[in-house]
């Protein structure tokens, strides 16, 4: 058996034994007692799935995860190596490449970062922290959480970060890191005092393990954007930036450092000790197996109520076209023709105004015509969510948002406002991302440069 194999079952080992370090352990050394000992992965060499994950699917629920298999030997002594990796292969020089459209290929490599220096998102239900009675209801799905997130099959798991930085004038940087599964009610303080308290692998990996990695680099006047992810086990407290290979050092990580059995021995280079070749999935896998702008139909950048709890995600400016850097992506435009989704002008109460959804971003006609839209106004909520997250106007609707002037009306009294304020837009919107090509609507590709102008539908339907 292929040492990648044998990390392969690793991976199987903590998805299966969860944060349980002694069946972690025990997995470990069947594995070894199974195979001789596989030689130090080469850094040039690329993350390769066991399987691949489905792409999300246009829902905006995602798949559970798989894991990843761990960088594969190369043969031979370094003298003799050909690196036949390229920029659709290799992410480090996809990175690269997209430091170079960017317009910061000046800059060094990027450093690396910490998932827990991130601001933590909220989970609340009735706006009440997670505690462990509330906690049991919410993983039995009976009741909800406030404000649930619109991708992934559980969408209040808690212990979600993101981060932003600002790598160089109008680019900008974004990483998500998520456990897309439900395992404990205690957020990051609670769990860094367990840590603290009682280091070991238990509460080594309730702090540090995550089971989901999203980042996203744009230039927000070009639009030239890269998208990069890993789905799998992955250890948050040292995530290396796309671009560097370097391997860190135990010295390097931030504290608390592992805890003595996760500290030396080759399941360091299972869990810390890798570089970003170990860490991100590969371009083309991504371009194969994922469907990144498909919920990103509006441009790189994706509010939501759940990230708006913490961050203002700014609108991507409509006349900016959004540009996925990279061959191995290519096919994104073509499997998932995105185009911005508008009206003609809605007459509300005899006046004319133009379309209220479209005046300070875009409607994209993939996820966001076709759930986001409903989610965003009250209409549905995302799977494994029940309908109680539903429990008033302000959790129910998002957008458009209410007049300052609405607050302290009751639940009837707002919906009466914002129905006779927002429903004919709303109702044109509804209609025109089940038609684009209809009468009064308009659709715009937003994939090309220069960005085309938008085009009116001919119909024959008609959205009125």
């Amino acid at each position: 058996m292929r040492p990648s194999k044998v990390y392969a079952q690793f991976c199987w080992a903590l998805l299966i034994c969860g944060t349980t370090a002694s069946c972690i352990l025990r997995s470990v050394q069947t594995i070894r007692q199974e195979q001789s000992p596989s030689p130090e992965a080469s850094p040039n060499t690329n993350p390769a799935p066991t399987k691949p994950s489905p792409a999300p699917t246009t829902s905006g629920s995602a798949s559970n995860p798989s894991p990843i298999a761990g960088p594969s030997p190369s043969s031979g002594t370094a003298a003799t190596r050909v690196d036949n990796s390229t920029d659709a292969n290799d992410v480090v020089k996809y990175a690269r490449l997209c430091k170079q459209e960017l317009g910061i290929s000046h800059l060094p490599k990027l450093p690396p970062w910490n998932c827990l220096e991130g601001k933590e998102l909220p989970v609340t239900i009735q706006d009440q922290p997670l505690n462990a009675s509330n906690y049991a209801l919410l993983t039995s799905h009976k009741i909800a959480c406030d404000h649930p997130s619109w991708l992934g099959a559980e969408p209040c798991a808690n212990y979600g970060f993101v981060t932003h930085r600002t790598l160089a004038p109008n680019v900008e940087a974004y990483l998500i890191c998520r456990d897309q599964k439900f395992s404990t009610y205690k957020d990051r303080a609670t769990r860094l005092a367990d840590l603290k308290a009682s280091s070991g692998a238990d509460s080594f990996n309730s702090y540090y393990a995550f089971d989901s990695l999203g980042m996203i680099w744009t230039n927000t006047k070009t639009g030239k954007t890269c998208f990069f992810d890993y789905v799998g086990m992955v250890y948050g407290g040292y995530v290396p930036s796309p671009d560097d290979d370097h391997v860190p050092d135990y010295t390097e990580l931030p504290d608390p450092k592992p805890p003595t059995e996760l500290a030396t021995g080759s399941i360091i280079n299972s869990i810390w000790k890798r570089n970003a070749r170990g860490t991100w999935r590969s371009p083309d896998h991504i371009g194969t197996n994922d469907s990144c702008t498909v919920c990103h139909d509006t441009g790189p950048l994706k509010g939501t109520p759940w990230i708006s709890l913490v961050m203002d995600i700014p609108s991507n400016p409509v006349q900016v076209p959004m540009l996925v850097v990279g061959s191995a992506l290519a096919s994104w435009k073509e499997k998932y023709p995105i185009r911005a989704i508008s009206t003609a002008p809605v007459t509300v109460n005899g006046k004319s105004e133009p379309q209220i959804c479209t005046t300070c971003h875009r409607i994209g006609n993939q996820a966001t015509c076709k759930t986001d839209l409903a989610y965003s106004i009250g209409l549905a909520v995302p799977p494994n969510v029940p309908v109680t997250a539903a429990k008033d106007f302000f959790h129910r609707v998002w957008m458009p948002p209410a007049d300052s002037s609405w607050k302290g009306k009751s639940d009837a009294e707002l919906n009466k406002l914002w129905n006779d304020a927002y429903g004919p837009h709303i109702k044109r919107m509804n209609c025109c991302c089940k038609n684009p090509d209809a009468i009064n609507c308009t659709s715009q590709d937003i994939l090309t440069f220069p960005l085309p102008r938008p085009v009116a539908g001919k119909g024959p339907e008609v959205c009125n």
